[in-house]
């Protein structure tokens, strides 16, 4: 086998050659053998003292960086963070118990709870210790710190037991937040809480208006053509109404038998006598739709339910088709292929 090439790592020093006294040491052969074999006992305890004193310093700073890291916790906590023994000796507070209070966390700690705590909460207090000894926790109640001026601060406080590693209870831990914040907080929702109600009844309100317009323009539309109706045939009327004056008028006067004859023919007195009847009924019929309308609605509004019964179908149709005749510019051409009465049971105004 060839030579390696290169230096050789140098050996760890050993006890014995820190010492210097390996060459110095001249004893015999037992007693030299016990010697060393003491000596490389020492050597073996000093390297695991070595091991054990790096292991020891990772472990420190382990602890330095948890211990950091929970300083950071507690200095970025809003809420306040009072942790007491089991007789409610506070042991360690955080920043923001220090900035309501105006003192210190090193003044703070080893003083009794009542010492920052104004003292209509005092009732409360006192019963923690006893509370958390039973193993009751509690949970949002409202008690107040002595603030920087001596004014009271409001909290809504959390009360929780506190045990060590071998599970013992060795105190009691407190969690508060200002109710300030959460009184704000409140205000805000009510704020947004009342402008959204303002918003719905708004809305509730134009969706009302927006339906009675639909509902006013269908009832225009439904009282239009009865309205128009009559009102074509009061105008009919009115002409015809004139002419029987006129006819009677000269009826009374001195006009001879042809006179009246003429006037007869020329006032259509034998058309209008024909006419009146329909006329009048038309006339009632587009009263009775408006009439039977405004009860729709009425009934519409009360929630009544109008009963079934008969009526005349036939009837029905010639007098709607009427309507559309007397309100056309050019009456249509209507015919009608029904027999001359036919009785149904049902509600004719929704027919």
């Amino acid at each position: 086998m060839g030579q390696r090439s290169g230096k050789s790592e140098p050996a760890p020093e050993r006890l014995i050659d820190r010492a210097g006294v390996l060459e110095s040491l001249s004893l015999s052969h037992p007693d030299e053998g016990a010697w060393i074999e003491v000596i490389h006992k020492m050597d073996s305890v000093y390297a695991d003292l070595v091991q054990s004193q790096v292991e020891l310093e990772k472990n420190h700073d382990a602890l330095k960086e948890a211990q950091r890291f929970i300083r950071s916790v507690l200095a970025s906590m809003t809420e306040v963070l009072i942790v007491c023994d089991i007789n409610g000796i506070i042991q360690q507070t955080n920043s923001a118990l220090d900035d309501i209070t105006g003192r210190d966390s090193t003044e703070i700690c080893g003083q009794s709870l009542m010492s920052i705590f104004s003292g209509d909460a005092e009732p409360l207090v006192q019963q923690l210790p006893e509370k958390v000894r039973s193993g009751k926790s509690v949970m949002d109640c409202e008690v107040s710190l002595i603030g920087r001026q001596g004014e009271a601060v409001p909290l809504a406080v959390n009360c929780t037991s506190r045990y060590n590693s071998k599970g013992k209870l060795v105190g009691l831990v407190l969690i508060g937040r200002p109710l300030g914040e959460l009184r704000q907080a409140y205000k805000e929702l009510d704020k947004a809480h009342h402008e959204l109600r303002q918003t719905q009844q708004q809305l509730i309100l134009s969706e009302k208006m927006a339906a009675l317009g639909r509902l006013v323009a269908g009832v225009a539309h439904e009282l239009n053509n009865p309205i128009s109706f009559v009102f074509g045939n009061m105008h009919a009327l009115k002409r015809y109404g004139r002419n029987i004056t006129t006819y009677l008028s000269a009826l009374d006067g001195p006009a001879g038998p042809e006179e009246l004859k003429r006037l007869r023919v020329e006032l259509n007195i034998d058309k209008i006598a024909g006419d009146l009847s329909p006329l009048v009924e038309g006339t009632l019929e587009g009263a009775e739709r408006v009439s039977d309308i405004v009860h729709d609605l009425r009934r519409y509004f009360s929630a009544q339910e109008e009963p079934a019964k008969g009526f005349d179908l036939t009837h029905v149709v010639r007098t709607a088709a009427q309507w559309v005749i007397k309100t056309s510019k050019q009456a249509p051409l209507i015919s009608f292929d029904m027999p001359g009465s036919l009785t149904v049971t049902g509600k004719k105004r929704h027919v």
